[in-house]
């Protein structure tokens, strides 16, 4: 089976029982995570199927002069919260990016 885009995450082939999650809650639940954070302008959640085994894309948009190493332990915050929602580990493959966006938002310190 081919690589795909899936608007659902989960395994039901898992011997420890079904879990079948649509990407908006988690995009919820991650958007709610996030409230008040400054360092993060942006996410999205999708999901997608690789030869049987259902993972999470997680991306990231950082704020012009965010610390990476900030954003990516948020990351490390957000995954775990996701765990702890599905119940089990799930594959997340996070992408920290910038773009139009990020050098339009003011930087969240002075220079």
């Amino acid at each position: 089976m081919a690589a795909g885009h899936l608007g659902s995450a989960g395994n039901p082939t898992a011997a420890r029982g079904t879990t079948v999650v649509e990407t908006g809650l988690v995009s919820a639940a991650v958007k709610q995570a996030l409230a008040g954070n400054r360092l993060v302008l942006g996410t999205s959640v999708s999901a997608w199927d690789n030869r049987g085994t259902t993972g999470l894309r997680l991306r990231l948009q950082a704020r012009q002069g965010a610390s990476p190493r900030e954003i990516a332990d948020t990351a490390d915050v957000l995954v775990q919260g996701i765990d702890t929602l599905l119940g089990h580990p799930l594959p997340v493959l996070v992408r920290i990016t910038s773009g139009t966006k990020t050098w339009a938002a003011a930087p969240d310190r002075a220079r």
